[in-house]
């Protein structure tokens, strides 16, 4: 428990606690390489929105007892950021931008928001190996599409199950945020790290949301299939959730924009749903490819960046 101060401690002791809380300065700065795709036919890539006056750049915040957002001496459970969302959809990928990571296993979480912080939890994603993490991203994927309503929701990575700092999340500079970074502390209890550390900014966590069925986009009303990849560009690997209207045979192709195949993926027989697929570019030269998605002779395309 590390929220509870007693009186009798007087006031020169909480304050002593209270700066053990600082994250202090960007111990790490970068540029953001995630540049998503905006696929909205019927596919949402989403990530905190820019802020006015906000540079597009990264930072890591460390303290002396660890990272701010990463498994540290407080034992907190949960780091996440809450989303903007006014459309109905459902949650079927999530990536994040990491500075470092160890052999832990790590679940994406995601949640109702309810007076500005994390409520209740509506699903999670499979577990993912740190071991995993390719060019500072980790992905997750859930093999039940997570539904959201058209409210703001929150995704959340439990970072408690490794000893030290195995994952800590790059975020936006200082005062780049809205409140809407938080963290789950060892009570179970949420909080926004503007009230825990005094500071405010968001995490470089992105979500891919499937608005299939939900009236968004004009694409559905026909029998096609329809995609998203993130990130984009892509390092090692990327992220595609891709739906098909009626059951059968699926396939996803990558070609470069010489027109040569590059890789060939046989998601063999599906039914009628949305799927999420992990793809391995890291053996593909750093450029511009097109990936295609096709069912019973019915395709959709998109493209997509390799970054070295």
């Amino acid at each position: 428990m590390k929220k509870v101060f007693t009186i009798v401690l007087g006031l020169t002791a909480v304050m002593a606690a209270n700066a053990q809380r600082t994250a202090g300065t960007a111990s790490m700065g970068m540029a953001n390489p995630l540049h998503v795709s905006m696929d909205k036919a019927p596919f949402d890539t989403l990530t905190p929105p820019v802020r006015t006056g906000c540079s597009d750049s990264l930072f890591m915040y460390t303290t002396e007892e660890g990272f701010v957002f990463g498994t540290n001496e407080y034992d907190d459970k949960r780091k996440g950021q809450i989303f903007e969302n006014t459309q109905a959809g459902n949650v079927v990928g999530v990536f994040g931008l990491v500075y470092t990571a160890g052999s832990g296993s790590y679940t994406a979480d995601v949640y109702s928001v309810s007076a500005g912080l994390p409520a209740t939890l509506l699903g999670s994603s499979s577990a993912t190996l740190a071991a995993t993490v390719s060019n500072n991203v980790i992905g997750f994927v859930f093999p039940t599409a997570v539904a959201v309503p058209a409210a703001n929701f929150a995704v959340a990575v439990n970072v408690d199950g490794a000893a030290g700092d195995t994952l800590a999340f790059f975020s936006t500079k200082e005062g780049c945020g809205n409140s809407q970074s938080v963290e789950q502390w060892d009570d179970n209890s949420w909080i926004t790290v503007k009230d825990s550390w005094d500071d405010d900014f968001d995490l470089l966590i992105g979500v891919i949301v499937d608005r299939a069925g939900t009236g968004t986009a004009g694409i559905e009303n026909l029998n096609l299939p329809s995609a998203a990849i993130a990130p984009n560009p892509a390092g090692d690997y990327t992220l595609m959730g891709y739906h098909t209207k009626e059951n059968g045979n699926v396939v996803i192709k990558i070609t470069n924009l010489s027109g040569q195949t590059v890789m060939v993926l046989n998601e063999g027989n599906r039914t009628a749903g949305t799927y999420t697929r992990m793809i391995s570019v890291d053996e593909l030269a750093a450029g511009t490819y097109l990936y295609q998605v096709s069912c019973n002779g019915k395709s959709t395309n998109g493209r997509i960046v390799v970054s070295k």
